[in-house]
């Protein structure tokens, strides 16, 4: 399985994407073992996906990049907020 991430920092900075393992990754980013999660600190899972293949997350996260899928994420988190 592949797994499409969000995640956010204390800060508020997101990062979107793809993973095996995304409990792996977090830890990577946790550990500011690249120079973009130097920027934050505590990071976690706001949001995944899971899919069969790895096109089909890459895809995905392709689109939550894009000005459409960055405006469905904040509707996504403002609404869970109400």
């Amino acid at each position: 399985m592949y797994y499409t991430y969000i995640f956010e920092s204390k800060e508020g900075y997101r990062c979107i994407g793809v993973a095996k393992d995304v409990d792996l990754k977090l830890k990577q980013y946790s550990d500011k073992s690249s120079i973009w999660t130097k920027r934050g600190s505590k990071w976690r899972i706001i949001y995944m996906e899971e899919f069969s293949d790895e096109s089909s997350a890459i895809q995905r996260e392709r689109w939550l990049k894009t000005a459409a899928g960055k405006y469905y994420i904040n509707n996504l988190f403002e609404h869970s907020k109400n």
